[in-house]
């Protein structure tokens, strides 16, 4: 099987966003087992922005309906959005130390 025809099918099935969703699963274990439960909490929001984002993605993939892709998109901008919150409104923001961009 030629790579093209390869990487067609697995576009075309919705498999490319399956196995990113399954990549980031392994990083959720990861970062579980690996590190403190902080650090789990402070990229928990962008690890579920990504998962919604992939979720619409394999959606439209597959031949899903519109209304549900937005369902997915809209739900990545609610978590987007919280996320910034908590930086913009961190305690280290408070302290004048600045926007916290980095999850630590």
């Amino acid at each position: 099987m030629m790579l093209s025809t390869w990487i067609t099918q697995i576009v075309g099935s919705g498999r490319i966003a399956d196995i990113a969703i399954g990549v980031i699963a392994l990083e959720i274990i990861a970062i579980a087992v690996l590190m403190d439960r902080k650090t789990l909490a402070r990229t928990g929001f962008t690890l579920a922005s990504g998962l919604a984002l992939l979720g619409a993605l394999r959606t439209a993939l597959t031949g899903g309906e519109a209304w549900t892709i937005a369902l997915w998109l809209i739900g990545a901008l609610i978590v987007h959005a919280s996320d910034l919150y908590t930086r913009l409104f961190s305690p280290a923001r408070r302290d004048g130390r600045g926007l916290t961009l980095r999850p630590d």
